[in-house]
């Protein structure tokens, strides 16, 4: 898949659109299925290492910031997470931001 693929994927997501029809998309963009020059699990896949690479993102920061609270006591950190435990909102505020915060 070309980088425009790609993307055009991960906009296809945003919006709800599925990978079936997703690769009918590309299809008519490319005038034809055997223009395309993958099949449709090659779709399914590239959504699932998207999927993959967000939660891995969030997860990094997740343990990042929880190694930096262990080291900062006064550190604050909030999140909130949807009905699939997705992370939506992400607050965090060093002790050093607070104190000089209250100056």
């Amino acid at each position: 898949m070309i980088e425009t693929d790609l993307t055009e994927i991960k906009n296809y997501k945003k919006v709800g659109i599925q990978p079936p029809q997703m690769y009918v998309a590309f299809a008519n963009t490319f005038s034809g299925y055997q223009k395309v020059g993958y099949i449709r699990k090659d779709t399914y896949n590239q959504v699932v290492r998207q999927r993959r690479q967000h939660s891995s993102d969030a997860s990094a920061t997740l343990k990042y910031l929880q190694k930096l609270h262990a080291k900062d006591l006064m550190m604050v950190v909030s999140l909130t997470v949807d009905d699939e435990n997705r992370l939506q909102y992400l607050f965090c505020c060093d002790g050093e931001s607070q104190i000089k915060f209250k100056r």
